[in-house]
């Protein structure tokens, strides 16, 4: 259900960016999104359908750019893709180090652009 809420703030941003470039419709919304966030394109597809009804976002499109799990090794000061994109227990494949990992991708959610007319 959190994404009625991530939804509409996507609205609210979408349609603020409407209206100070005086457009009469929202085509698309670019969402960039890490694989790793909870959040459900599915569901969020879904509540823009209704939540935009009667705006000038009707009929718009969420687009969905999904952020790969990366992670960057401070041992070995190397960034490499986690396998898994979900798990857990990640290792380092250079050096099998799995405390000294920092996450530099893979959470991301944010309104990478919007197409009006």
């Amino acid at each position: 259900m959190h994404e009625l809420p991530l939804t509409n703030k996507i609205l609210d941003i979408a349609l603020d960016y409407a209206r100070k470039n005086e457009a009469s419709r929202i085509v698309s919304v670019q969402i960039g999104l890490g694989v790793m966030h909870e959040a459900e394109p599915e569901w969020m597809n879904k509540y823009f359908a209704w939540i935009t009804r009667g705006t000038v976002a009707e009929n718009a499109n969420l687009d969905f750019r999904r952020y790969p799990v990366i992670w960057f090794c401070q041992k070995c000061q190397k960034p490499f893709k986690d396998p898994g994109e979900k798990s857990a227990g990640t290792f380092c494949p250079e050096c099998s180090e799995n405390r000294e990992l920092t996450l530099i991708s893979g959470k991301e959610f944010r309104v990478e652009s919007i197409i009006i007319s």
